[in-house]
């Protein structure tokens, strides 16, 4: 079983066609979207696939699920996806839930992680000279 993996779509259609047909190429028929597909009506060129897509910031959740049970009934969307494919766990979560359900205890850990990450971007910067 092959998975195609792909997210950021943002309505560039040139892309995502050039990547469902790579795809195709590969014999993969099942693809997740990890989000911000953006346009509901780019959902068309995944008809031939069994589709997972978790809602990105960019994305109306709303209208992408309307628009996706009218499509295929092999397609997926949430904020999100825990799945089970061919004995394989697979979670998919997106950012935007993520920030949503976030605790004042995630958000300090979440700060301090960024800031570490900032720290070290400055040492490394600062070492290369």
């Amino acid at each position: 079983m092959l998975i195609g993996i792909l997210s950021d779509s943002h309505n560039n259609h040139t892309n995502l066609l050039y990547a469902l047909d790579i795809f195709r190429t590969l014999g993969v028929r099942i693809l997740m979207h990890a989000g911000d597909l953006t346009l509901d009506v780019m959902l068309e060129d995944f008809k031939d696939f069994d589709l997972y897509l978790a809602f990105g910031n960019g994305d109306d959740p709303e209208m992408i699920t309307i628009r996706a049970r009218k499509i295929s009934k092999r397609f997926v969307c949430g904020e999100t996806l825990d799945l089970c494919l061919e004995n394989r766990k697979i979670f998919a979560v997106s950012y935007t839930h993520l920030r949503a359900h976030e605790t004042p205890e995630h958000l300090v850990c979440r700060l301090l992680l960024e800031k570490k990450k900032k720290d070290e971007q400055h040492i490394s910067y600062h070492d290369k000279s």
